[in-house]
């Protein structure tokens, strides 16, 4: 299962990178739900949504693109931290995501944790 859960987020950072919205929603529950760490604040409860606010991300920021840094696996969370070049005219963001992984596609996500350089 591990590897498997892996190649789901690469696969999910690859077409990230590639600005690949329907490879990037492929990897993603139809009821994805996701939060931000600091507050626990939802931020999408559907596809739908994240499809909107991938759109918007894709466009405003063509150049963006994330590096995996560092990787721990536990049951079925893939915790990554990232690094984010690219993006709203920063240098460089840090990040850590919490990918809940379910029936082989992502169902909860978490991010936070952001260093600005």
């Amino acid at each position: 299962m591990g590897s498997e859960m892996m190649k789901l987020i690469d696969e999910q950072r690859e077409a990230y990178n590639n600005q690949d919205l329907e490879g990037f929603l492929g990897c993603y529950s139809d009821t994805i739900e996701v939060y931000m760490l600091q507050n626990d604040q939802k931020l999408t409860n559907s596809k739908t949504e994240l499809a909107a606010t991938m759109k918007a991300a894709f466009d405003a920021d063509p150049e963006s693109h994330t590096e995996l840094l560092a990787r721990l696996e536990q049951g079925n969370l893939i915790i990554d931290q990232e690094k984010i070049t690219g993006h709203s005219g920063l240098k460089e963001i840090r990040s850590i995501s919490i990918y809940e992984i379910i029936d082989n596609k992502i169902s909860k996500l978490w991010f936070g944790g952001r260093t600005v350089k």
